[in-house]
């Protein structure tokens, strides 16, 4: 350490939480207040399985991420082909109804044609 400037230790760089409070009271400037080697040797032994588990993940993680990329692909085309269904079937739907107007429609037309021949005759 050069001076008074300390280097930082943010959450993002992985290191757990009880060998990010070691390594900053490492950096007291006051001597007194720092712990002693042996301190920090007995503390990083009482965390050592933690440590060690932090480093398996870390190797893990490259792979997970390709793993969780692989069900992002998947989920994505899974929403895309539910999506055209569901266009696919509100075209459907949209068709029938057209039908179901266009057949009302031409009852009615019908049915005035009707009443306009009856009412023709009736004269």
């Amino acid at each position: 350490m050069r001076g008074s400037k300390k280097p930082s230790v943010s959450k993002e760089n992985e290191v757990p939480e009880t060998v990010r409070k070691i390594m900053t009271e490492c950096w007291i400037l006051k001597s007194e207040e720092r712990p002693t080697f042996e301190e920090v040797v007995d503390r990083l032994e009482s965390c050592k399985e933690e440590v060690l588990l932090l480093q398996l993940q870390l190797q893990l993680q490259p792979q997970q991420k390709v793993e969780d990329l692989e069900i992002v692909r998947r989920l994505k085309e899974e929403l895309k082909i539910g999506t055209k269904r569901q266009q696919d079937e509100v075209e459907v739907q949209r068709r029938k109804a057209q039908d179901r107007l266009r057949d009302r429609m031409n009852e009615r037309r019908k049915e005035q044609e009707i009443k306009s021949a009856k009412a023709g005759r009736g004269r």
